[in-house]
C-alpha cells in the first residue's frame, strides 16, 4: 500500500531524537524486503496472431502465503503492451512475512476475436521463478493454392476451389480459397489456424464446369505441407461415370454439410 508523506525530515528528527518509541533502525536487508519479478514471455509464433486471432491474453498469478494474506495479482498482455514494451510482461512479488517455499500458479486466459474467451476454465499451472513462456492457442498455416490457368480453361473450368477442414480451439473448422482464370492469378495463399497440436488439415478440390457444374474430389489428408495443386483428373469428361460421381459427390456435399470430416484422419493428430 503507498503512502506519501511531505515535511522536513531533519526537524521532524530533532523532536523525536531523544524518544526512543521513535527511533530505531531497520534492516531492509531483511527477507521481509525481497522482492521478485515473474517475467511471462510470449512465445515469438504468437506475435502474429494478435492482429488475426487474439485481442489479448490475461495472466492471473497467486501464491500461498504461510502468514498474512495469500499473493493475488494479474496482467494482460495486448497489441499495445508488445508494441511498448516487447514480449515480456513483469509481475512483482513481495516476499513480506511469507516462509512458504512452494513455487507460485498461474493460469492463462485468451480472448479471441468476436468476443470469446479461451479456455473458458483456465487449469492452474505451476509456475517458475526463472519466467514461463505463453503458447499461443492456435499454429499459424499459410497454405498455397495453385492451378494451371490454360488447363482450367482448356477445360472449360471457371474456378477450383479448395475446401479445407482444420481443428481449431478444439472444434472443425472451415477455410475455402478459389482461383479463377478471370482473375489471373495462378497462386494464392491464406493463413489459417489450426490447434498447436495438430499434424494438418484435410482438404478437397471442387471444380466449377461451364457446362457439368460443381465437380468435388475425395477428401485427402495433408501432413507437414501447405501446398496445394489443384490437378484436373484425367478421366475428368472422358470417363463419364468417373464426372457422374464428382457431380453426386458435391451434391451429397451440400445434403450433408454439417459433416465432420476430420474423424476419418486418424494421421492428423
Amino acid at each position: 500500500m503507498p503512502h506519501q508523506i511531505l515535511g522536513n525530515l531533519a526537524s521532524w528528527y530533532d523532536h523525536a531524537k531523544d524518544n526512543p518509541k521513535c527511533v530505531y533502525s531497520v534492516n531492509l536487508n531483511d527477507p521481509f524486503f525481497d522482492h521478485r519479478d515473474i517475467h511471462f514471455i510470449l512465445d515469438l509464433d504468437a506475435k502474429e496472431i494478435f492482429d488475426d486471432e487474439v485481442n489479448y491474453v490475461t495472466v492471473n498469478v497467486g501464491k500461498k502465503r504461510s502468514r498474512g494474506r495469500d499473493f493475488e495479482d494479474r496482467i494482460t498482455i495486448d497489441a499495445k503492451h508488445i508494441q511498448e514494451h516487447g514480449i515480456d510482461a513483469v509481475l512483482t512479488y513481495a516476499r513480506g512475512e511469507d516462509r512458504n517455499p512452494e513455487l507460485y500458479k498461474y493460469q492463462a486466459q485468451w480472448s479471441l476475436k468476436g468476443g470469446h474467451l479461451y479456455p473458458q476454465n483456465p487449469s492452474w499451472q505451476k509456475g517458475s521463478w526463472e519466467g514461463v513462456t505463453l503458447s499461443p492457442p492456435a499454429a499459424s498455416r499459410i497454405i498455397e493454392f495453385e492451378a494451371n490457368l490454360d488447363e482450367m480453361k482448356a477445360s472449360g473450368i471457371t474456378r477450383a476451389t479448395v475446401q479445407i477442414r482444420y481443428p481449431k480451439y478444439a472444434q472443425e473448422k472451415e477455410e475455402n480459397i478459389h482461383i479463377s482464370p478471370a482473375r489471373r492469378e495462378s497462386l494464392v495463399e491464406k493463413r489459417i489456424f489450426t490447434d498447436p497440436d495438430a499434424k494438418g488439415y484435410a482438404y478437397r478440390v471442387i471444380f466449377n464446369h461451364k457446362k457439368e457444374g460443381k465437380l468435388a474430389l475425395p477428401w485427402s489428408a495433408q501432413v507437414g505441407d501447405n501446398y496445394i495443386y489443384a490437378a484436373i483428373p484425367e478421366e475428368l469428361f472422358v470417363d463419364e461415370e468417373f464426372t457422374e460421381k464428382l457431380k453426386e459427390a458435391e451434391k451429397e456435399a451440400v445434403r450433408n454439410s454439417a459433416e465432420t470430416v476430420l474423424d476419418k484422419f486418424e494421421e492428423l493428430f
